[in-house]
């Protein structure tokens, strides 16, 4: 009889082992329910919509507005966007010798670097900042040239920002 009551009493320890092992996949739900929230929140994404050619400019179509900068640079200056959970940034990058050196970001929606104002994106104003990079690494003078040139494209695209609709320059 003793063997018996301790089969059964095993046989509830197991199955309310099992059991409970079945409800975290009853809460993968609201789990799910917050990754679905969560991609609601992401910030809007960042992409480039078109590049074109317009008199001594490359116009840079994105989803947040259109930048621009010099012709001359057509060939070195190469931008990448990039979206996160909470912010977006374009990345301008110097292509020089077959190397390529991050020279500065527009950044929207996060507090780093030198701060340009405000843009609407999506439905909200969003921070927009400019962060600038060192030359790191790079010991040939004319490449560092190069560089510093390809920085200064930066003066025409933060002009370019401020031509945008709800664009708002704050100092």
């Amino acid at each position: 009889m003793k063997r018996i009551i301790a089969f059964v009493l095993i046989f509830v320890l197991l199955f309310a082992g099992c059991s409970a092992e079945g409800k975290p996949e009853e809460n993968k739900s609201p789990t799910e329910e917050t990754a679905f929230v969560l991609e609601e929140e992401l910030f809007p994404k960042l992409v480039i919509e078109s590049v074109e050619e317009q008199e001594d400019f490359v116009l840079v179509k994105t989803s947040y507005g259109v930048l621009k900068y010099p012709f001359a640079f057509s060939d070195i200056l190469k931008c990448y966007p990039m979206t996160y959970e909470d912010s977006a940034k374009m990345e301008f990058c110097a292509e020089i010798n077959g190397d390529e050196y991050t020279v500065f970001c527009i950044v929207f929606g996060e507090s780093e670097g030198i701060f340009l104002g405000t843009a609407e994106i999506g439905e909200a104003k969003t921070d927009v900042y400019a962060e600038f990079y060192s030359p790191e690494g790079i010991e040939d003078d004319g490449v560092l040239k190069t560089f510093y040139a390809t920085q200064e494209c930066f003066n025409d695209i933060s002009v370019s920002l401020f031509e945008n609709p709800g664009f708002v320059f704050e100092a």
